[in-house]
């Protein structure tokens, strides 16, 4: 669930959290079988999405992806996502007289043929004239109320649809974490979580990222639409939500995975 999306100040992520206490959120899928799990003990977090796991550390303010196929993990820290996206201006401005004479053509296509070549380019080449928007931006995603509410689990959640780059990809219903049975500590954790990624999302263009499930409140209803369905998401509800028991070594990279590091993009 979520594997594409991205959208809580990194600076700010070394909370002081009260005491702490283990939470896990169990989701099922539309055959009732389990789905994504998320687990949150002593100021950090696990989600498992498929054959997939993403940890996030609030101490530290690190977000850790683990390939199981691959063996290996990738860690994102402040310093890392702040070089990327550093990386991916300076690449902008070296690329704008190349893009600039990309448009002049274009100006000279009739409107079918520029139409197939903004397509092939994904929108790069509609703003190819102005560095600042060119097309490693990431798309614009906006959480559209859909005016109903229902209880999920035996939780009340608000019907929203996600719209990412003006397509529908998903529709949720989203319960504030307040409204849920999640200690005090444990709720510190998610919050500082989301605070995490959505600084990812204004670090600007070339910046990583990393799934928010928390775009307005937590999912715990999620039906994907359009793209979401194409990179294989599937419809998942929260089962439940318990407590204790949620193991440490959960938060630990498997013994032997290789780590590997955040691709250089030619910044200098």
């Amino acid at each position: 669930m979520w594997k594409s999306l991205t959208t809580a100040t990194l600076t700010t992520l070394a909370l002081t959290l009260p005491a702490h206490a283990d939470t896990q959120f169990s989701y099922v899928d539309e055959a009732g079988k389990p789905a994504t799990q998320l687990y949150v003990k002593d100021g950090k977090v696990r989600m498992e999405t498929g054959g997939d796991a993403m940890m996030f550390d609030a101490s530290s303010g690190t977000f850790t992806v683990i390939d199981h196929a691959e063996q290996s993990y990738m860690v994102m820290d402040a310093a890392t996502m702040e070089r990327m996206a550093a990386q991916a201006g300076q690449m902008q401005q070296r690329m704008a007289p190349q893009m600039a004479e990309m448009q002049a053509q274009m100006e000279h296509m009739s409107p079918e043929q520029r139409a197939m070549v903004e397509q092939m380019m994904g929108g790069l080449a509609a703003n190819a004239a102005d560095p600042s928007a060119m097309a490693m931006a990431a798309p614009k995603v906006e959480m559209k109320d859909m005016g109903g509410t229902r209880k999920v689990a035996g939780f009340r959640c608000k019907d929203v649809q996600m719209v990412v780059g003006g397509q529908s990809y998903a529709r949720m219903c989203l319960a504030q974490l307040d409204s849920l049975d999640i200690p005090a500590a444990d709720r510190a954790t998610l919050e500082a979580m989301h605070e995490g990624m959505r600084h990812m999302t204004e670090m600007g263009p070339g910046a990583p990222s990393v799934p928010d499930i928390m775009p307005d409140g937590l999912a715990i209803a999620y039906q994907p639409e359009g793209p979401a369905v194409e990179d294989g998401d599937g419809p998942e509800t929260l089962k439940a939500i318990s407590h204790g028991g949620v193991s440490a070594d959960l938060f630990t990279v498997p013994a032997g995975y290789r780590k590997q590091t955040m691709p250089d993009m030619g910044g200098r």
